[in-house]
């Protein structure tokens, strides 16, 4: 705190907003299914106002929020969040900030995913379902490559 924060807002100024609709958050351990990602774009009844990721509770209960293993913003949604940066908490988690400034404006979208356990889940059957975020990280990363190995492999 507030380095990941920070470093949300630097990368989405240094995109170019202009060139997007849409642009996805994610974090190192998380493998998307660029495809589906697409195909979810584009079966989006909205092209703006649009804030969604897998939804999460501050630990007060305080603040609905995208989780930063991935969300997904329209362009509008992430000019707002840049330009209002000054109003970001910067004393809470990255996620937990934004989805404060974002939520009370936008509303929030659940986009389900798969938190990858044990390496041996349907892969082809979440995928086939509309599954395309899959977060990847365990305990301490000690398997973290090893499971995103295998979902790369099953989405070649």
């Amino acid at each position: 705190i507030p380095g990941i924060l920070n470093k949300t807002i630097e990368a989405i100024l240094a995109i170019g907003l202009s060139n997007y609709d849409f642009i996805w958050r994610t974090n190192l351990s998380s493998v998307l299914d660029f495809a589906g990602l697409a195909k979810y774009i584009d079966s989006l009844c909205v092209s703006s106002m649009f804030y969604g990721g897998f939804t999460g509770l501050s630990v007060d209960g305080s603040v609905s929020f995208a989780s930063g293993a991935g969300f997904l913003m329209s362009r509008d949604v992430a000019i707002y969040l840049v330009d209002n940066r000054d109003l970001l908490r910067w004393d809470l988690i990255d996620d937990v900030a934004i989805g404060a400034l974002l939520e009370p404006k936008f509303g929030i979208t659940h986009i389900e995913r798969c938190w990858v356990q044990t390496g041996n889940e349907d892969f082809a059957g979440l995928i086939a379902s509309g599954i395309f975020h899959f977060r990847c990280e365990t305990y301490k990363h000690e398997r973290t490559t090893e499971f995103m190995k295998a979902v790369s492999k099953a989405l070649s």
